[in-house]
């Protein structure tokens, strides 16, 4: 028999690869649709089917408690076009995809971009039964609607309280209130992938500071041009965010954003060479165009049997 394992991250890496042979089709079929014209918005430029290999390498010891979850369902949260979700769906997941819709316009962005309304077109076009919602998480979320939202589509179907598995990566920068939201999922899942930028470097270079209680504020456009990005942690502020709003972390996963074609571990040998010709300290800073991936697998603590 094949350990439990193998089980769950060969049926998500076989859902990923699925969803790669479909996106040319299913963003085709987007591009065609008549609503999504008339919004003259654009596509999510990034390839989320990616974080599915970190999200495998931050739970290869701990799995099986995906694979034995009596409550298998799942929220994506800021789904872009909802292709992690679909890939959890595949995997055997009933599943939940949340963003908000035009989200950085009122900020003065150039990017259009409707999220809820680009997977629900996929949604459409692939048969999937995933129940999508136009949510902003930030401002006057309340859990419970979504968790009434997504019952209320599942009739006939097990008791749902909680979701038992949330994913949020890649949204956290983007946060004014990260540690409300990040408080208000425990009333949503009973299990968390959260992942975000850290930093472990001042930007002057002088001082590593991974294992300082820091938080690094952007200026406006100062991180991608984007003005929604907000807040930079290093990976110590990120652990006790996480602790603090009601999260036991399980495991945690780090990776360094390579330059185009170039593995993570020239990128951070080229880091190390480079500060120590300059003197300085080598790491990543918030405003680096090279920078720091951290990935968390979080449980309710509540969840824990008392000693």
């Amino acid at each position: 028999m094949k350990p439990v394992l193998e089980k769950f991250s060969n049926r998500l890496k076989a859902a990923q690869g699925s969803l790669r042979e479909q996106r040319a089709g299913l963003l085709e079929a987007v591009r065609q649709d008549p609503e999504f014209q008339r919004e003259n918005i654009t596509l999510y430029d990034f390839d989320t089917l990616d974080n599915i290999d970190m999200i495998l390498q931050l739970v290869a010891a701990r799995a099986e408690q995906l694979d034995e979850m009596p409550n298998k369902t799942m929220i994506d949260i800021g789904c872009a076009n909802g292709e992690l979700g679909f890939a959890f769906e595949e995997a055997s997941f009933a599943v939940a995809l949340l963003d908000k819709s035009h989200v950085a316009e009122g900020l003065g962005s150039h990017v259009r971009q409707n999220a809820p309304l680009v997977a629900s077109i996929i949604a459409r076009s692939k048969g999937s039964q995933a129940v999508i919602f136009d949510q902003d998480v930030d401002e006057d979320f309340d859990p419970r609607r979504v968790i009434d939202g997504f019952a209320r589509s599942q009739r006939g179907g097990p008791a749902f309280d909680r979701f038992g598995l949330g994913v949020m990566v890649g949204v956290l920068y983007h946060l004014k209130n990260p540690y409300s939201v990040v408080e208000k999922l425990t009333r949503l899942c009973d299990y968390m992938i959260l992942g975000t930028w850290v930093a472990d470097c001042l930007p002057d270079r002088q001082r590593i500071i991974e294992d300082d209680q820091v938080v690094f504020l952007l200026e406006d456009r100062q991180l991608a041009a984007d003005p929604s990005n907000y807040w930079i942690f290093t990976p110590r502020s990120f652990r006790v965010l996480v602790e603090r709003c009601g999260w036991r972390i399980l495991a945690e996963h780090s990776v360094t954003n390579p330059s185009p074609g170039v593995p993570t571990g020239r990128v951070r040998r080229r880091l190390r060479r480079w500060a120590q010709l300059a003197g300085t300290q080598p790491g990543v800073s918030p405003p680096d165009d090279v920078k720091q991936r951290m990935i968390l697998f979080l449980k309710r603590k509540d969840l824990d049997s008392p000693s």
